[in-house]
Protein backbone atom coordinates (compact mmCIF):
# COMPACT_ATOMS: atom_id res chain seq x y z
CA UNK A 1 0.00 0.00 0.00
CA UNK A 2 1.25 3.62 -0.78
CA UNK A 3 -0.21 6.65 -0.60
CA UNK A 4 0.76 10.68 -0.08
CA UNK A 5 -1.51 13.36 1.85
CA UNK A 6 -0.89 16.81 0.95
CA UNK A 7 -1.70 20.56 1.99
CA UNK A 8 -1.12 23.96 0.59
CA UNK A 9 -2.24 27.27 1.80
CA UNK A 10 -2.20 30.76 0.19
CA UNK A 11 -1.39 33.37 2.33
CA UNK A 12 -1.55 35.66 -0.60
CA UNK A 13 -1.22 36.68 -4.54
CA UNK A 14 2.42 36.10 -3.34
CA UNK A 15 2.74 33.66 -0.13
CA UNK A 16 2.14 30.07 -0.90
CA UNK A 17 2.48 26.82 1.85
CA UNK A 18 2.71 24.10 0.86
CA UNK A 19 3.22 20.61 2.45
CA UNK A 20 3.11 16.64 1.86
CA UNK A 21 3.46 13.44 3.97
CA UNK A 22 3.69 9.81 2.12
CA UNK A 23 4.76 6.23 2.18
CA UNK A 24 5.96 4.30 -0.70
CA UNK A 25 8.08 1.05 -1.61
CA UNK A 26 10.22 -0.29 -4.47
CA UNK A 27 10.84 -3.93 -5.12
CA UNK A 28 14.27 -5.27 -5.50
CA UNK A 29 15.07 -5.48 -9.43
CA UNK A 30 16.57 -8.68 -10.98
CA UNK A 31 20.17 -7.02 -10.65
CA UNK A 32 19.67 -6.74 -7.02
CA UNK A 33 18.45 -9.97 -6.46
CA UNK A 34 20.81 -12.58 -9.25
CA UNK A 35 23.70 -10.68 -10.18
CA UNK A 36 26.92 -12.96 -10.48
CA UNK A 37 29.25 -11.61 -12.41
CA UNK A 38 31.77 -8.27 -13.19
CA UNK A 39 30.07 -4.76 -14.03
CA UNK A 40 31.97 -3.48 -17.00
CA UNK A 41 30.47 -0.20 -16.27
CA UNK A 42 32.00 -0.52 -12.54
CA UNK A 43 34.45 -2.51 -12.43
CA UNK A 44 33.60 -4.54 -9.78
CA UNK A 45 32.52 -8.15 -9.40
CA UNK A 46 28.49 -8.13 -8.03
CA UNK A 47 26.77 -10.56 -6.73
CA UNK A 48 22.94 -10.65 -5.74
CA UNK A 49 20.91 -11.53 -2.92
CA UNK A 50 17.94 -13.60 -3.48
CA UNK A 51 16.71 -12.66 0.19
CA UNK A 52 16.06 -8.72 -0.25
CA UNK A 53 12.79 -7.54 0.57
CA UNK A 54 11.02 -4.69 -0.73
CA UNK A 55 11.96 -1.07 -0.09
CA UNK A 56 9.41 0.93 2.27
CA UNK A 57 10.07 4.80 2.81
CA UNK A 58 8.40 7.65 4.54
CA UNK A 59 8.21 11.15 3.87
CA UNK A 60 7.97 14.41 4.87
CA UNK A 61 8.44 17.68 3.38
CA UNK A 62 7.15 21.34 3.59
CA UNK A 63 8.00 24.10 1.05
CA UNK A 64 7.52 28.01 0.99
CA UNK A 65 7.25 30.18 -1.84
CA UNK A 66 7.18 33.97 -2.54
CA UNK A 67 6.30 35.20 -5.92
CA UNK A 68 6.75 39.06 -6.56
CA UNK A 69 7.26 41.39 -9.15
CA UNK A 70 11.42 41.51 -9.04
CA UNK A 71 12.03 38.93 -7.38
CA UNK A 72 10.72 35.16 -6.94
CA UNK A 73 11.81 32.71 -4.13
CA UNK A 74 11.38 29.39 -2.20
CA UNK A 75 12.47 27.21 0.74
CA UNK A 76 11.75 23.58 1.31
CA UNK A 77 13.02 21.04 3.68
CA UNK A 78 12.27 16.77 3.67
CA UNK A 79 12.98 14.42 5.71
CA UNK A 80 12.94 10.49 4.17
CA UNK A 81 13.01 7.57 6.25
CA UNK A 82 13.83 4.16 4.19
CA UNK A 83 13.61 1.17 5.81
CA UNK A 84 15.42 -2.14 4.22
CA UNK A 85 17.50 0.44 2.23
CA UNK A 86 19.09 -1.52 -0.71
CA UNK A 87 22.78 -1.03 -1.65
CA UNK A 88 26.03 -2.77 -2.26
CA UNK A 89 28.53 -2.68 -0.14
CA UNK A 90 32.54 -3.86 -0.53
CA UNK A 91 34.48 -5.29 2.80
CA UNK A 92 38.10 -5.75 1.25
CA UNK A 93 36.63 -8.96 -0.70
CA UNK A 94 38.40 -9.37 -3.92
CA UNK A 95 37.77 -12.40 -7.09
CA UNK A 96 39.82 -12.92 -10.08
CA UNK A 97 37.52 -13.26 -13.17
CA UNK A 98 38.42 -12.85 -16.72
CA UNK A 99 41.75 -13.03 -16.00
CA UNK A 100 42.03 -9.73 -13.64
CA UNK A 101 41.45 -9.38 -9.49
CA UNK A 102 37.79 -7.20 -8.81
CA UNK A 103 36.27 -5.89 -5.60
CA UNK A 104 33.48 -7.96 -4.64
CA UNK A 105 30.18 -6.06 -4.01
CA UNK A 106 27.06 -7.71 -2.11
CA UNK A 107 23.87 -6.48 -2.41
CA UNK A 108 22.56 -6.55 1.24
CA UNK A 109 19.88 -3.95 3.38
CA UNK A 110 20.29 -1.18 6.02
CA UNK A 111 18.01 1.19 7.22
CA UNK A 112 18.44 4.58 6.33
CA UNK A 113 17.34 8.45 6.88
CA UNK A 114 17.77 11.07 4.21
CA UNK A 115 17.46 14.91 5.13
CA UNK A 116 18.08 18.40 3.25
CA UNK A 117 16.84 21.40 2.11
CA UNK A 118 16.41 23.27 -1.44
CA UNK A 119 16.51 26.81 -1.83
CA UNK A 120 15.73 29.04 -4.93
CA UNK A 121 16.51 32.87 -5.68
CA UNK A 122 15.75 34.73 -8.94
CA UNK A 123 15.67 38.25 -9.44
CA UNK A 124 14.27 40.11 -12.24
CA UNK A 125 14.63 43.87 -12.43
CA UNK A 126 14.10 44.56 -15.90
CA UNK A 127 11.83 42.25 -17.67
CA UNK A 128 15.45 41.44 -19.96
CA UNK A 129 17.42 40.08 -17.26
CA UNK A 130 17.08 37.27 -14.78
CA UNK A 131 19.37 36.29 -12.18
CA UNK A 132 18.48 32.45 -11.04
CA UNK A 133 20.67 31.05 -7.95
CA UNK A 134 19.49 27.35 -6.50
CA UNK A 135 21.08 25.71 -3.45
CA UNK A 136 20.81 21.97 -2.54
CA UNK A 137 22.11 19.72 0.42
CA UNK A 138 21.20 16.26 1.35
CA UNK A 139 22.02 14.06 4.53
CA UNK A 140 22.34 10.29 4.02
CA UNK A 141 23.23 8.25 6.95
CA UNK A 142 23.03 4.23 7.50
CA UNK A 143 21.18 4.34 10.68
CA UNK A 144 21.81 0.60 11.06
CA UNK A 145 25.62 1.21 11.15
CA UNK A 146 25.67 4.18 12.35
CA UNK A 147 27.64 5.96 9.15
CA UNK A 148 27.45 7.85 5.99
CA UNK A 149 25.45 6.32 3.00
CA UNK A 150 27.77 5.79 0.09
CA UNK A 151 27.58 7.90 -3.02
CA UNK A 152 25.25 10.54 -1.81
CA UNK A 153 25.24 14.00 -3.83
CA UNK A 154 27.49 17.02 -2.55
CA UNK A 155 25.84 20.08 -1.73
CA UNK A 156 25.70 22.53 -4.91
CA UNK A 157 24.87 26.14 -5.62
CA UNK A 158 24.14 27.16 -9.04
CA UNK A 159 24.03 30.57 -9.98
CA UNK A 160 23.12 32.05 -13.77
CA UNK A 161 22.98 35.35 -15.21
CA UNK A 162 20.45 35.17 -18.53
CA UNK A 163 19.95 37.98 -20.61
CA UNK A 164 16.80 38.13 -22.84
CA UNK A 165 17.36 41.56 -25.18
CA UNK A 166 14.40 42.37 -28.01
CA UNK A 167 16.38 41.71 -31.19
CA UNK A 168 14.41 42.92 -34.51
CA UNK A 169 14.36 40.07 -36.67
CA UNK A 170 14.72 37.36 -34.17
CA UNK A 171 12.72 35.73 -31.36
CA UNK A 172 13.95 34.57 -27.67
CA UNK A 173 17.22 35.61 -27.80
CA UNK A 174 19.01 34.72 -24.95
CA UNK A 175 22.85 34.98 -23.59
CA UNK A 176 23.65 32.95 -20.32
CA UNK A 177 26.70 32.69 -18.17
CA UNK A 178 26.51 30.20 -15.32
CA UNK A 179 28.52 28.72 -12.38
CA UNK A 180 28.24 25.70 -11.09
CA UNK A 181 29.65 24.63 -7.68
CA UNK A 182 29.95 21.89 -5.60
CA UNK A 183 31.15 21.69 -2.05
CA UNK A 184 33.40 19.08 -0.68
CA UNK A 185 31.74 15.83 -0.41
CA UNK A 186 33.43 14.08 3.17
CA UNK A 187 30.57 11.78 4.54
CA UNK A 188 31.63 8.64 2.96
CA UNK A 189 31.57 5.00 3.43
CA UNK A 190 35.30 5.05 5.01
CA UNK A 191 35.13 1.44 3.69
CA UNK A 192 35.15 1.89 -0.01
CA UNK A 193 34.39 4.95 -1.01
CA UNK A 194 37.07 8.05 -0.63
CA UNK A 195 36.31 11.99 0.18
CA UNK A 196 35.53 14.17 -2.71
CA UNK A 197 36.75 18.06 -2.69
CA UNK A 198 35.09 21.21 -4.00
CA UNK A 199 35.04 22.22 -7.26
CA UNK A 200 33.07 24.91 -9.43
CA UNK A 201 31.97 25.22 -13.67
CA UNK A 202 31.90 28.00 -15.78
CA UNK A 203 29.09 27.50 -18.56
CA UNK A 204 27.44 29.56 -21.59
CA UNK A 205 24.90 29.48 -23.88
CA UNK A 206 23.44 31.87 -26.40
CA UNK A 207 20.33 31.62 -29.01
CA UNK A 208 18.19 33.18 -31.21
CA UNK A 209 14.79 31.72 -32.93
CA UNK A 210 15.13 33.24 -36.74
CA UNK A 211 12.22 32.92 -39.42
CA UNK A 212 13.25 32.21 -42.84
CA UNK A 213 10.28 33.13 -44.83
CA UNK A 214 7.27 31.27 -42.55
CA UNK A 215 9.73 28.78 -41.04
CA UNK A 216 11.12 29.79 -37.61
CA UNK A 217 14.73 27.96 -37.23
CA UNK A 218 15.83 27.98 -33.32
CA UNK A 219 20.32 28.10 -33.37
CA UNK A 220 21.68 27.57 -30.20
CA UNK A 221 25.36 27.58 -28.64
CA UNK A 222 26.36 25.63 -25.06
CA UNK A 223 29.41 25.12 -23.44
CA UNK A 224 29.80 23.88 -20.61
CA UNK A 225 32.99 23.66 -18.45
CA UNK A 226 34.45 26.83 -20.78
CA UNK A 227 37.19 26.28 -18.31
CA UNK A 228 38.15 22.71 -19.06
CA UNK A 229 38.26 22.72 -15.15
CA UNK A 230 39.75 18.66 -14.18
CA UNK A 231 37.14 17.52 -11.00
CA UNK A 232 35.75 14.72 -9.53
CA UNK A 233 32.14 14.18 -9.19
CA UNK A 234 30.81 12.89 -5.81
CA UNK A 235 28.79 9.71 -7.42
CA UNK A 236 32.01 9.29 -9.42
CA UNK A 237 32.99 5.40 -9.69
CA UNK A 238 35.74 6.26 -11.22
CA UNK A 239 37.52 8.69 -8.92
CA UNK A 240 40.76 7.62 -6.89
CA UNK A 241 39.82 5.05 -4.47
CA UNK A 242 40.77 3.95 -1.33
CA UNK A 243 41.10 0.30 -1.92
CA UNK A 244 44.15 -0.83 -4.27
CA UNK A 245 43.86 -3.63 -6.24
CA UNK A 246 45.45 -4.84 -9.01
CA UNK A 247 42.72 -3.34 -11.10
CA UNK A 248 42.26 -0.22 -9.08
CA UNK A 249 39.09 2.48 -9.53
CA UNK A 250 40.86 4.70 -12.30
CA UNK A 251 41.24 8.24 -11.31
CA UNK A 252 39.08 9.33 -14.38
CA UNK A 253 37.86 12.98 -14.69
CA UNK A 254 34.61 13.79 -15.41
CA UNK A 255 33.50 15.39 -18.62
CA UNK A 256 35.89 18.27 -19.39
CA UNK A 257 34.91 21.21 -22.04
CA UNK A 258 31.59 20.21 -23.94
CA UNK A 259 30.57 22.75 -26.53
CA UNK A 260 26.94 21.49 -28.07
CA UNK A 261 25.66 23.40 -31.32
CA UNK A 262 21.95 23.30 -31.76
CA UNK A 263 19.86 23.52 -35.02
CA UNK A 264 15.71 23.35 -33.96
CA UNK A 265 13.52 23.60 -36.72
CA UNK A 266 9.65 22.96 -36.05
CA UNK A 267 7.19 21.25 -38.39
CA UNK A 268 3.67 21.89 -38.53
CA UNK A 269 1.05 20.66 -40.18
CA UNK A 270 -1.50 22.91 -41.81
CA UNK A 271 -5.21 21.75 -42.24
Amino acid sequence: MSGALGYTHQFSEEWNFKANAGSAFRAPNPAELASNGVHEGTFRYEIGNSNLSPERSYQVDAALEYEGKMVSASASIYNNYVHNFIYASNNGETINAEGDNYPVYRYGQVNANLYGAEATLTIHPVPFIHFENTFGYVHAQNTSLNKPLAFIPAGTLRNELRFEPKIKGTNDAYLSVGINSAFKQTRVDDVFETPTSGYTLLNAGVGATFNLGKQPIKLSVSANNVLNQKYYDALSRYKPGRLDYENPNFGIYNVGRNITFGLYVPFTLVK
